[in-house]
């Protein structure tokens, strides 16, 4: 695989990234687990934002084709260690499109998570549509 945006945005899918959150979660009980989950959230929330430069748009679905991506730098079957070379992609393409993160987003994003966090307690693995 290739190691440009275009490459990992063709990994994006709604599906997949539901699929990545749901074995992230036993990661929300850590501080930089939660804050993986909230960058994942805020870019996935932007990207269905409509009216988004085209930049901004593939930043983001490229960022997140990273994170779903199964061959990355740093395997993510490697508890939390696995995880840090999405969350600096992320958090990187979070900086560049910050701007276009609204407080609704920033809402959304804080509902999203205790939501996530009490299923994550429960240790219901699936994620009904209606979480995201």
């Amino acid at each position: 695989m290739q190691n440009n945006g275009s490459s990992y945005a063709s990994e994006y899918s709604r599906d997949e990234l539901l699929t990545k959150i749901i074995s992230a979660l036993p990661l929300l009980k850590t501080r930089q687990g939660t804050r993986l989950i909230s960058t994942v959230l805020q870019l996935f929330y932007l990207a269905k934002s409509a009216e988004l430069p085209l930049w901004v748009k593939g930043t983001v679905i490229a960022a997140l084709g990273y994170f779903i991506v199964i061959p990355d730098a740093i395997p993510d079957v490697t508890p939390v260690v696995g995880f840090v070379d999405d969350l600096g992609v992320l958090v990187s393409a979070l900086a560049a499109v910050a701007p276009y993160i609204s407080p609704a987003i920033k809402k959304r994003v804080e509902e999203t998570l205790v939501s996530l966090k009490l299923r994550a307690r429960s240790k219901t693995p699936d994620m009904p549509n209606n979480v995201m």
